[in-house]
This record gives C-alpha cells, sequence and structure tokens, in this order.
C-alpha cells in the first residue's frame, strides 16, 4: 500500500471513529503492554503495512509519538473494544474498513489511469471493480450498524424490563426509599446529639 493510500485510509478510519464519538483513550489511559499488543493486533488485522508502521514509530520515536500515532488512529482504540466484546462485529468491521481501502486505491489507480491516458478497457475493468467493491463496503457498513442497533435495542429492552419492574413494585419502592430517608435522618440527630 502505497504512503498516500495508507495516508487516505487513516484518515477515513479517524473520520469513521470520529462518527462514532470514539474518545481518544490515550489522553487518560497509560499504554500499557496489553493496551499496545491489543491496538497492534487490530491494526495487523486492518492493515498490516499500518501496524508495521505503529510499530516502527514506537521503536523509533519513542512511546510520546505512538501514542500521538494511536490518537490519530482512535479507530484502533475503538476496534480493540469490539474486537474483546463482539467477535461477528469486529469481522464485519475490518472486512469493511478493508474493502473502503481497496476502494481508495482503487480510486487513485483510475485518477492515474485516466492521468495517464490509459486504454478504456482497462479504465472500464477498473471502474467495474470500483462499482462491486463500493457494493460490498456499503452493504458491511450497514451490517455492521444493523448489529450495533441490535446490541443497542437489547440494551434498552433490559432497561425497560428494570423500568417495569421498578414500576409494578412501586409501593415497595417507596416504602424502602422512605426507611432509607428516616435512618439517615436518624443517623444526623444521633450526631448532633454526640456532638452537644
Amino acid at each position: 500500500m502505497t504512503r498516500s493510500i495508507a495516508l487516505t485510509f487513516i484518515g477515513a478510519l479517524a473520520v469513521f471513529a470520529a462518527a462514532l464519538h470514539v474518545p481518544d483513550a490515550t489522553a487518560d489511559k497509560g499504554l500499557d503492554r496489553e493496551f499496545v499488543a491489543q491496538c497492534l493486533i487490530v491494526a495487523r488485522d486492518v492493515d498490516p503495512d499500518l501496524a508495521d508502521r505503529l510499530v516502527t514509530i514506537r521503536e523509533e520515536q519513542g512511546e510520546r509519538e505512538f501514542a500521538a500515532a494511536l490518537g490519530t488512529a482512535r479507530h484502533l482504540v475503538h476496534l480493540t473494544r469490539i474486537r474483546e466484546e463482539d467477535p461477528q462485529l469486529y469481522d464485519v468491521k475490518v472486512r469493511s474498513l478493508k474493502a473502503g481501502a481497496s476502494v481508495n486505491k482503487l480510486v487513485l489507480q483510475i485518477a492515474d489511469a485516466r492521468r495517464t491516458g490509459s486504454d478504456e478497457i482497462d479504465i472500464d475493468a477498473l471502474e467495474s471493480q470500483l462499482d462491486e467493491l463500493a457494493t460490498k463496503q456499503v452493504a458491511l457498513e450497514i451490517a455492521a450498524r444493523g448489529m450495533y442497533v441490535n446490541k443497542l435495542q437489547e440494551h434498552l429492552d433490559t432497561l425497560k424490563g428494570q423500568l417495569d419492574q421498578e414500576m409494578s413494585n412501586f409501593n415497595q419502592t417507596v416504602e424502602r426509599r422512605r426507611q432509607q430517608l428516616r435512618k439517615r435522618v436518624d443517623l444526623l440527630v444521633g450526631d448532633q446529639s454526640l456532638e452537644s
């Protein structure tokens, strides 16, 4: 993967991560060995060249520059979490990112072919590949969002169940709260009488 394609890929991933509101975990989380190892595993899954560049940065420029590089590639932090929590979603997201990298590479190839006056048949073949990859990428993005929505729905269902439980036990919940408040008052009164 050329440098310009890699930078485009990293930029696209940063936009993707920003759209997901992924915080920069390197700002408040120390770069412990496990965290670094997980990020490098994810980077290798997405783009082996990216992983190699991160390793080189870490070895040659130190932890501070490595942390800055991870801040730029925040998607790795997000994908590291997904890899642990939801392997199926992780697989779909990685395939989507790889498809995106291939799309970017083909766009550059088509632009280069047009600039250099390549044969129209070659350009048509590249554009056909681009159409197929774009379709694949969109399908994977939609699948990932669908999986994410299902996860959110499960969480909402759990919260709704808890709320329904609290509502059905409203009188008991109110009585427990009254008892807690009375105990607090008693403790405060007891504390004041000790001070007197």
